[in-house]
């Protein structure tokens, strides 16, 4: 019974704890956006790091180019290093 109860517990910890952590936005997410002052990464995910708010941060669905991202510099963009547009995945 001990083993049930703490399975049912985990289970409803995990079923409410969990969704707060992997909020999803943007064009993976059905155009959601991030609540806050968060940004929405190119994966989808809301947040607050340079992970989610600098290269590849999706700016319709979030707080992008926050002050945490690096700045280019100018010998980046000269030489193309393709930046956000031009990059091949």
């Amino acid at each position: 019974m001990r083993v049930f109860a703490f399975i049912v517990s985990s289970l409803l910890f995990t079923s409410l704890w969990l969704p707060t952590l992997a909020e999803e936005c943007g064009i993976h997410a059905d155009g959601a956006i991030c609540p806050g002052r968060r940004c929405c990464s190119r994966h989808g995910f809301c947040g607050t790091t340079i992970d989610y708010c600098c290269k590849g941060c999706q700016s319709k669905y979030g707080n992008c180019g926050s002050p945490i991202c690096p700045r280019r510099r100018r010998a980046d963009i000269l030489r193309g290093d393709g930046g956000d547009m031009g990059e091949i995945s």
